[in-house]
């Protein structure tokens, strides 16, 4: 299969509940740590949540600072291989303390995405991506299919608006009704409907 195009790549990155952020220091040493997120636009964000640390300033924190050029990875993984894909973003990160108004939106989405926050909210800094090159393969166009068959049932509080991605007919040979029931909702992007546009 060929690659994905950008607009199917970013609208399967953005059915994942998990991602895997990548990142280098100043003098080359890599790292990488699983993250949750919300797709907003162009924007990816995360956020350090309560979770007890060493008390140092944390790896990806530190990489971000010394080199913001990072990586995020998503895949679906199964036993059948026809139905695999992965997805990368490339992408500038910026941080982003509680006291910025950007950062209590990202709490407020990531929360409304993940119901395990309503208890614990993330307060801790919070990671904007803004990616300027979406890639990515799958096996198969069923793959897609599947991954992008359903909207997610994320609440919409907390969110600044909607945007829907479709994945779309030309970009992977498919019927037109086939790539129309494709539609996604893959986050909220303020202001109007704009993919290419960011949030925060």
């Amino acid at each position: 299969m060929p690659a994905v195009s950008p607009d199917v790549a970013r609208a399967l990155f953005a059915t994942r509940p998990v991602a895997y952020l990548a990142s280098c220091s100043g003098a080359g040493v890599p790292h990488i740590v699983p993250i949750v997120f919300v797709v907003n636009g162009n924007t990816i964000v995360t956020a350090v949540d309560r979770k007890p640390k060493s008390g140092r300033v944390l790896r990806r924190i530190r990489n971000i600072r010394e080199n913001p050029s990072v990586a995020v990875l998503a895949d679906r993984y199964t036993d059948d291989w026809s139905m695999l894909w992965w997805i990368r973003a490339d992408g500038r990160a910026r941080l982003m303390d509680g006291a910025d108004p950007s950062a209590q939106r990202a709490w407020g989405a990531l929360t409304a995405r993940y119901p395990q926050y309503a208890e614990h909210p993330p307060a801790g800094m919070v990671i904007a991506i803004d990616v300027h090159r979406w890639s990515g393969w799958a096996a198969s166009d069923a793959a897609i299919a599947r991954a992008t068959s359903a909207e997610p049932t994320w609440p919409e509080d907390g969110r600044p608006g909607t945007e829907v991605a479709s994945v779309r007919s030309e970009s992977r040979g498919l019927t037109p009704s086939a790539a129309q029931a494709r539609e996604l909702r893959i986050g909220g992007t303020s202001p109007g409907t704009d993919p290419g546009r960011s949030w925060p």
